[in-house]
């Protein structure tokens, strides 16, 4: 399915391994058969230091994959708060929309976050 370590070590919230990729030049802007990145799958775990250490280490905020959800997309559907709010203050574009025209907003709302963190 074309997952590299990294994202491996992202989705399985380790972050000793995840820095260790890092560090040893692992690129954090590869893509997997589905077009998802380590960030979104950081995101979709609600992993917010997986999400700091990748965002530090130049990943790609705004990418899409396959079915045109981004990072933040993701974590608005999972109510990663802290997600997020670390995606937005890293400069995460609020207004991309998916193929139903949906921003992340509206994915949040959808499925039932309100909560302002």
């Amino acid at each position: 399915a074309g997952y590299t370590p990294l994202m491996l070590a992202c989705a399985n919230r380790h972050h000793k391994a995840t820095r260790l990729l890092i560090k040893l030049g692992s690129d954090v802007k590869i893509r997997n058969q589905e077009g998802a990145t380590a960030l979104m799958l950081s995101s979709a775990s609600d992993d917010v230091t997986a999400v700091k250490t990748l965002v530090n280490a130049g990943a790609d905020l705004d990418v899409m994959d396959c079915h045109e959800q981004t990072a933040l997309m993701e974590a608005s559907v999972r109510g990663g708060h802290s997600v997020v709010r670390a995606l937005v203050e890293s400069g995460a574009d609020t207004n991309l929309r998916d193929s139903r025209g949906r921003t992340a907003l509206h994915l949040a709302i959808l499925h039932g976050h309100y909560a302002v963190a």
